[in-house]
């Protein structure tokens, strides 16, 4: 695991577009601690929290290479650093399918995937929601040309949290309260 971490934290901070201010290291690191968190509290196998959490750190690194499915580029991007490392076939399939619920339309199937998503979108339920949103509205702009208004940002975020549900139990415990507090 320490091998994955030190690949992607250098694989993101030297191929990430400067205007990555939210789809960064970070971010990243997030998502991992909170996959850890929440694994802590799920009835996980061993192998599924390990390829949770290796999932954890490539979910978001095809960003290196395109914007958008960049999670077909994250999973081809953890296949090249798992090769030659003796692994099982089936869990490269793990590993992909754990990456791919990290699309905004997927849906998951597994608990290690409800636990990504949760984790991924954390900072809907986070007290420091509005850094987050600051920081992804920045980056849209820049990396995809969009720009909108603070009103126009806003009434999207609105429709997104109406839209947005926490998957496991201890996720919604966790964040619930704070994301509706946000989410007004």
């Amino acid at each position: 695991m320490k091998q994955a971490e030190n690949h992607v934290r250098i694989l993101l901070e030297e191929n990430l577009p400067q205007a990555s201010s939210f789809h960064n290291v970070d971010h990243t690191v997030q998502v991992v601690e909170k996959c850890q968190l929440l694994a802590s509290y799920a009835p996980l196998s061993e192998i599924d929290k390990h390829a949770l959490l290796l999932s954890a750190w490539f979910h978001d690194t095809g960003y290196i290479r395109c914007i958008d499915n960049h999670e077909e580029e994250s999973v081809r991007i953890a296949f090249d650093f798992l090769k030659g490392k003796s692994v099982a076939p089936e869990y490269f399939s793990r590993i992909q399918k754990i990456i791919l619920s990290t699309k905004v339309t997927a849906k998951p199937s597994s608990l290690a995937e409800e636990i990504i998503r949760d984790a991924d979108m954390q900072h809907l339920g986070s007290p420091h929601y509005e850094m987050w949103s600051r920081r992804l509205k920045r980056e849209l702009e820049h990396l995809h040309g969009m720009k909108k208004s603070d009103t126009e940002w806003t009434k999207q975020n609105i429709a997104f949290f109406r839209s947005h549900h926490y998957h496991t139990r201890i996720a919604r415990t966790l964040w619930e309260r704070q994301k509706q507090k946000n989410s007004s």
